[in-house]
């Protein structure tokens, strides 16, 4: 079977992703075994499938030659285990809703939405595998027709798990709240840990889903945006350029997701300053989510940095300060002021820089005039200059 060319950077970041992915569901079951051992002994089989579906499209992601088979298989085994979750799912909740009914109680309109989240989250999550492993069938097996649908479909699968990142989330902070207040029985702690466990699989899932489908559907690497400028002109947007309205969006609606997502660009792209120490995106990352009052830290050193990417190109830069105090009390505004002036950055990254004006060249020496007609005189005895260049250059020293 002919070998399938893809993006090696884009691949292999998103195998990495999905084995972060793999071993935090393995987590999920341990914790899983400790609660269903003081309940019913076993765990549900479905969670140890879950590890082995991750760790499938991982190695299907990591291997060189037709990494369909593996890495679509764990895709489209992802979908069927959410297909299965959903109908489950809905059982539970019919069964409630009549257990509820016989019982004569009245079903608010609270209940039936708190009773159909989590349908809508195997939703979500179905119809995203799914979509995702058509995209790369299509990519892969498909011809031109196909491969173009499939781009004008990728946004779809990362919408569909992005919502349910957002769910989960919810369900993180629902639960912090329950257990700050007392007001939660059972195992809290294990059952917190197991949504912040599912939460985070749902995240590096989204961002494993993103590296895969870029690296199937741009095999050479991804196209770089187009801008345009103030003056007209179309050019493409340099590293770094993330269009401002995008940008406010997703900081106010993905509960703090992109964000994160954020620090880590922003932290590669300031790796550019010269003179400056290489920072670790992951590293990064880590610090600003666990340790308080890091992202601070953080802000003021990376807008730092950008002022110097933006006085290199020339563009007057001094944000540094400004984000410093704003993170302090607006923490929201740093990122939109320091995402700005990336944005201008990298508008001028195709445009190119003005030449330095030359220095005014220094008056020249004093000629002194007796001299210099000697000096001519000679050369037209020797026969080197005619009498018609001596007598002009004579006018020219005597300024007749």
């Amino acid at each position: 079977m002919e070998s399938v060319s893809t993006n090696q950077k884009e691949r292999k970041a998103a195998a990495i992703l999905f084995v972060i992915a793999a071993a935090f569901q393995l987590l999920i079951v341990i914790v899983n075994l400790i609660m269903y051992r003081v309940n019913s002994g076993y765990v549900p089989v479905s969670l140890i499938l879950y590890v082995l579906l991750y760790a499938a499209v991982a190695v299907g992601l990591f291997l060189d030659k037709v990494p369909f088979p593996v890495a679509g298989a764990g895709f489209a085994g992802l979908a069927v285990m959410e297909f299965f979750g959903f109908v489950s799912s809905v059982r539970s909740v019919a069964a409630s809703f009549r257990d509820m009914a016989a019982n004569g109680y009245t079903v608010s309109a609270f209940t039936k939405i708190t009773f159909l989240l989590p349908i809508v989250s195997s939703v979500c999550l179905m119809l995203g595998f799914a979509a995702a492993t058509l995209i790369i069938f299509f990519t892969v097996y498909g011809n031109d027709k196909l491969k173009q649908t499939a781009k004008k479909l990728a946004v779809l699968p990362l919408i569909l798990l992005l919502i349910n990142c957002i769910y989960k989330a919810l369900i993180v902070i629902i639960y912090a709240v329950l257990i700050v207040f007392d007001r939660y029985g059972g195992y809290p702690p294990l059952l917190f840990v197991q949504n912040v466990l599912s939460l985070a699989v749902s995240i590096l899932a989204l961002l494993g889903t993103v590296k895969a489908l870029n690296a199937y559907l741009y095999p050479e690497g991804k196209p770089k945006k187009t801008i345009t400028r103030a003056d007209g002109t179309v050019a493409e947007a340099g590293d770094g350029y993330c269009g401002m309205a995008k940008h406010v969006l997703l900081l106010l609606f993905t509960c703090g997701i992109w964000y994160y997502i954020w620090i880590c660009r922003t932290t590669w792209y300031t790796n550019r300053v010269e003179d400056e120490e290489e920072r670790s995106p992951a590293k990064k990352l880590l610090l600003c989510m666990f340790v308080p009052f890091y992202i601070i830290y953080w802000t003021y050193k990376t807008a730092l940095r950008i002022d110097k990417i933006a006085k290199s190109r020339g563009i007057a830069s001094d944000i540094a300060t400004p984000c410093l105090v704003l993170a302090i009390f607006v923490s929201f505004v740093p990122p939109i002021i320091m995402q700005d002036k990336i944005n201008a950055i990298a508008l001028n990254e195709g445009v190119p820089q003005e030449a330095p004006e030359k220095a005014p060249e220094e008056a020249s020496a004093p000629v002194d005039v007796p001299e210099a007609l000697e000096k001519y005189k000679r050369l037209l005895d020797s026969g080197v200059i005619t009498q018609e260049e001596f007598d002009a250059k004579k006018k020219q020293l005597l300024d007749l």
